[in-house]
């Protein structure tokens, strides 16, 4: 269990981040005020943030009291500390924080004009001597203490997941659906939304333009139901299905588990959609979302592997004009025999026939070829994803998707392993490395030459600087978006111009 010490100025806001990061994150907090009393001791206000200073630097053992009431020794609390964090905030700003929680408290504006602010080096060096081994955060305004809170998922969406999770009895498939339809019946409304969440960091991928490079995973919407409502989102593209030339029901229920304290999903869908037809029709009476539309074909199950190559080209066949982009799957392990087509023999077969059927499209529509990525696997060995790149090669193939969900358990927490011997799909924070990973040696291999979407286990900035550092041009979210909210979308939109 983690220990986390704030610190900071009276009136600086310790009590609310604690309490926040406390419900948050189930983390027991310590506030720690500067004000402190003695029998022989009784500071100014002008004086107390000095004698904090040479308190801490002297080594005194002494006791704090502050909005929480008394609290133990300063130096021990320290070096139990996994995190230390020290609300520098000016003056002013504390004390116009504290006189708008009460309007008789003008004592602030006594000594506010005369005090000159101190810095914060002696506290700052007793604090790394007395935690040397915790992490430190220093924050220097109010505006820094909400960010932190968005970095750890509290606010309104924590709020409204915790009700969709609740939909359906706690049912994931339930409120899957259940969320999407109101996406969908919503989306008109959203523009004043759009207008808060779109952040324009654009960039051309295998030639088409993204209004920034976060996008959408194939997954969330099968049959594009709430396409206008992801742009609204923040989403700089979206990525409908996996769609099959038939119609398939997918497999039986229940088959999407939520793995809350690994912050993962495990699902055996089983490319659940309503065909390739029937989006075809909803993209054709409709209209397309205001940002680049891709769309993920897999096979049909009914359809024997000796035959999926026209299965596939069936689906290209309806969706062509509709689609900016498409993701051949062949890598759902949900799919009896799919991943099979990975195999080098089927997968050039594959894709021979689908870039062929591109070009005579293409050529029937008078326009370029639209580009043809493959999605691949994480439990791929790296000498067959080495193959798989060559015959993208062989092909020109535009891009990979990197990776599709792994039949791996391995990195899930403790609470959740009695979910481990599921059937299915593994994604989210266990799938982190490995997706990078692939990314990293896609990248090497093709020496940059070829695009790649980085999708899997990204969860915060960090995950999706870490992707992009790898070699990935865009970004896909499925799981993190679930687990973090469409402010995750922003974050890493923003971190990208």
């Amino acid at each position: 269990m983690k220990k986390v010490v704030i610190l900071g100025r009276g009136g600086a806001g310790k009590s609310t981040l604690a309490t926040s990061l406390g419900a948050a994150l189930n983390l027991p907090v310590t506030e720690l005020d500067k004000h402190f009393w003695s029998p022989d001791l009784t500071p100014t206000p002008k004086d107390e943030w000095a004698e904090v200073q040479r308190r801490l630097t002297s080594g005194q053992r002494w006791i704090l009291e502050g909005d929480l009431g008394p609290h133990d020794v300063l130096d021990a609390r320290l070096r139990a500390a996994d995190t230390v964090i020290v609300l520098d905030f000016p003056l002013w700003r504390c004390a116009w924080r504290a006189l708008r929680r009460s309007r008789e408290n003008l004592a602030f504006w006594r000594w506010l004009f005369s005090y000159r602010r101190r810095s914060l080096p002696a506290v700052m060096a007793a604090v790394a001597d007395h935690a040397a081994h915790a992490d430190l955060l220093v924050l220097r305004s109010p505006r820094t203490v909400e960010r932190l809170l968005a970095r750890q998922h509290v606010g309104v969406y924590k709020l409204i997941r915790r009700a969709l999770f609740r939909f359906g009895g706690g049912d994931a498939e339930v409120a899957h659906h259940r969320t999407t339809a109101i996406l969908a019946r919503t989306a008109p409304v959203l523009g004043p939304v759009r207008r808060v969440m779109n952040v324009a960091a654009p960039v051309t991928v295998f030639g088409v333009r993204f209004p920034n490079p976060v996008g959408l995973a194939a997954g969330m919407d099968k049959d594009g139901t709430a396409l206008h409502a992801w742009p609204a989102l923040g989403f700089g593209f979206v990525e409908v299905g996996t769609v099959t030339a038939i119609a398939q029901p997918g497999n039986p229920q229940p088959r999407l588990y939520r793995l809350v304290n690994s912050e993962a999903i495990i699902n055996r869908m089983g490319f659940n959609n309503a065909g390739a037809d029937a989006l075809a029709n909803r993209l054709l009476t409709g209209r397309k979302p205001a940002v680049p539309l891709g769309i993920s074909i897999g096979k049909s199950k009914v359809v024997p592997v000796e035959e999926a190559v026209e299965d596939y080209r069936k689906s290209l066949r309806a969706l062509y004009p509709h689609g900016d982009y498409f993701a051949v799957n062949v890598s759902s392990p949900n799919t009896p025999g799919l991943r099979g087509l990975q195999d080098r023999t089927a997968l050039s077969e594959l894709l021979a026939e689908l870039t062929l059927e591109c070009r005579a499209l293409a050529e029937r529509d008078r326009s370029a070829p639209r580009p043809l990525l493959v999605k691949i696997a994480p439990d791929l060995t790296d000498g067959a994803i080495a193959e798989v790149l060559e015959v993208c090669d062989e092909h020109g193939v535009s891009g990979v998707i990197a990776t599709n969900t792994t039949l791996s358990r391995a990195g899930l927490a403790h609470a959740d392993l009695h979910l481990a011997d599921q059937v299915g799909g593994l994604s989210g924070r266990p799938l982190t490395e490995r997706a990078r990973d692939v990314v990293a040696f896609v990248h090497k291999q093709t020496g940059g030459k070829l695009p790649i979407i980085g999708v899997g286990g990204i969860l915060d900035t960090d995950d999706a600087t870490r992707m992009f550092d790898a070699g990935a041009s865009l970004v896909q979210l499925y799981t993190g978006f679930i687990y973090r909210g469409p402010g995750l979308v922003r974050r890493i939109s923003k971190s990208r111009r």
